[in-house]
């Protein structure tokens, strides 16, 4: 019999990597679509994406709380409680992505508006948003089951579903937007369509997969589901603060898109292509930062405090590793990569110097988000929660404004807030790991 790859953060991180790119590509895909309709739909697009991705991140996160929670059952030899947790990660799918896409689709005049969206540009961000607010809701199964699967240390199951997906989105993006086959060129509205179906292809692969293959089971009984309350405060301990910290982050993220959306449109379009750009060497560090989460809670399930600290250290280092090197070869092409996208020469030049704020920016992401993810999995999600949110509102946004609008530097200005914020922040969560305030040391067991 073929032995089972034990779990650890390469057997999560490097399948959800390639899953987040494939899952983004679909974003990338998209702006190069918009790009042939207008530049203005380009930034309609960048302010729809964020305001989408504040409530994909608090879906996943609430939905990792609970993926936690299954992680240190499993760690603990606990089956019973790691399916109460797969259930109530997919009870969480439901309600929250019923009551964003409301959100969403409700508000899909309203939220570019505030953003400083005008005229062309808020016409396209309301279409886009109509269309892609109602989706949200199959978005939100479909990490419902991305948690369990991840969990189960199957993560290449996403990514062979990411890439259908993908694959979907190109076809249909070529069809509904070139017109191929004759079918009508329907413009942001084919792009938004296209994203919509690989949405509903993603969900129901990963669903048949999880259920067909990987035997994923949801016992609705009435003595297994009374029991589900009693994960409420476990999960909700480790997903609210660590939701708090996102949604700080992703709010602060949707602030900025403001702020550059008010210098001008020209520089919300090369925030967006920057922005997409940079998604190779952002996700490296989401998903290293995801996986180290992951086996940080079989760590803990199983009481290696010493292994999780020393884990958590060498992905700080397996993000830098990749990140650093990527950022400076995608600066070093830049002035070759943009104008795939655009022939407006003062958006490719802004987005040539804006990647120079990235890499201020990636060594900070690499510490903050490793360290902030690993700590919630342990169960201190407070900590970096609270230093997110000081951080962000307190250095970031200011930064971002003073240097941004008011001293007239444009994207590059905004975008040192973000760097600012980073790299301030890093080095005070760095020293809540080793201080090891994040132990939970059992009664009968003495703190050292």
């Amino acid at each position: 019999m073929k032995a089972k790859k034990p779990l650890n953060v390469w057997t999560t991180a490097i399948p959800l990597y390639f899953e987040m790119v494939a899952i983004n590509s679909i974003g990338l895909v998209d702006v190069f679509f918009m790009s042939l309709v207008a530049d203005k739909a380009v930034a309609a697009l960048g302010a729809c994406t964020q305001i989408i991705l504040v409530f994909t991140l608090l879906s996943r996160t609430l939905c990792g709380g609970a993926g936690s929670i299954a992680g240190q059952s499993i760690g603990a030899k606990n089956r019973v409680r790691a399916t109460l947790a797969f259930m109530y990660a997919m009870l969480i799918a439901i309600v929250f992505g019923a009551v964003f896409a409301a959100m969403l689709y409700v508000g899909r005049a309203l939220i570019p508006t505030w953003m400083g969206l005008q005229g062309e540009a808020l016409g396209y961000a309301s279409t886009y948003l109509a269309i892609l607010g109602p989706a949200f809701f199959l978005l939100s199964l479909r990490l419902g089951y991305s948690t369990i699967v991840a969990v189960k240390g199957k993560s290449r199951v996403n990514l062979i579903c990411a890439l259908i997906s993908n694959a979907v989105n190109l076809a249909l993006n070529a069809i509904f937007v070139l017109g191929l086959f004759g079918a009508p060129k329907l413009g942001v509205v084919g792009v938004a369509l296209a994203t919509a179906v690989s949405h509903l292809v993603y969900l129901l692969a990963i669903a048949w997969v999880a259920h067909k293959y990987l035997h994923v089971r949801f016992i609705f009984v009435k003595r297994v589901v009374d029991r589900l309350h009693e994960l409420t405060r476990p999960v909700l301990g480790i997903a609210i603060p660590n939701c708090g910290d996102l949604l700080s982050y992703t709010m602060f993220q949707v602030v900025m898109v403001s702020i550059v959306i008010r210098i001008d449109e020209l520089a919300a379009a090369a925030y967006t292509y920057v922005h997409q750009a940079m998604m190779f060497s952002v996700l490296w560090s989401f998903s290293v930062s995801q996986g180290q989460a992951i086996w940080t809670a079989h760590l803990v399930g199983a009481r290696q405090y010493e292994k999780v600290e020393s884990e958590v250290k060498r992905s700080i280092l397996r993000c830098l590793m990749f990140a650093m090197p990527i950022t400076l070869v995608l600066y070093s092409i830049s002035g070759q990569l943009f104008p795939l996208f655009s022939d407006n020469p003062a958006i490719v030049s802004m987005a040539t110097t804006a990647m120079l704020a990235y890499l201020g920016i990636e060594i900070g992401r690499a510490f903050n988000a490793t360290l902030s993810f690993s700590l919630a999995a342990a169960g201190d999600a407070r900590y970096p929660a609270i230093l997110g949110f000081i951080f962000n509102w307190l250095v970031g946004v200011p930064v971002a404004w003073f240097m941004g609008v008011h001293l007239g530097w444009g994207l590059i200005g905004a975008l040192a807030g973000v760097a600012a914020d980073e790299l301030v922040r890093s080095p005070l969560n760095y020293y809540r790991l080793v201080s090891r305030r994040w132990i939970k040391y059992p009664d009968n067991q003495a703190k050292r």
